[in-house]
């Protein structure tokens, strides 16, 4: 038996999350804020995303274009990581949660191959988006960190 499903530990874990309503001052309140507008952020991709990828995808399908099909998965990722990235959080995780909404349809084979070709520019763009987010100044300021 799992440690979440006894009853002590969800009592635990209800009076935690108690805890933290109750003391929402300062950082905690910014904090707690802060996590539960992620949490929403996320529920509302995944549950509307259901929603909606599959019929997006059918209809992209439908035109019998593989540039309509590729369009509308990478404006699909590019909505997704924008409504993640307003919501505070990382454009990346937009970009997972609609690949596993994608990988969930009857067209991720199609994705997949259709996507291909572009795999290498964007994993280039993807590192290069990593790499300019560094902070050289802290890499000089701690230099331990790294190695």
């Amino acid at each position: 038996m799992a440690l979440a499903s006894t009853a002590h530990a969800r009592t635990l874990f209800e009076e935690c999350i108690f805890a933290a309503v109750i003391r929402n001052t300062g950082w905690a309140a910014r904090r707690t804020r802060a996590m539960l507008q992620a949490a929403l952020a996320v529920l509302l991709i995944l549950g509307l995303g259901r929603l909606a990828v599959r019929p997006v995808l059918r209809l992209a399908s439908s035109t019998h274009t593989p540039e309509v099909f590729v369009a509308a998965t990478i404006l699909t990722v590019i909505v997704t990581a924008t409504v993640t990235h307003a919501a505070g959080l990382s454009a990346a995780l937009g970009a997972f949660l609609v690949g596993l909404l994608f990988a969930e349809t009857e067209s991720r084979y199609d994705i997949e191959v259709n996507i291909e070709p572009f795999k290498g520019l964007l994993l280039g763009l993807f590192f290069m988006s990593i790499g300019m987010s560094i902070d050289l100044r802290a890499v000089a300021e701690s230099p331990g960190w790294i190695a």
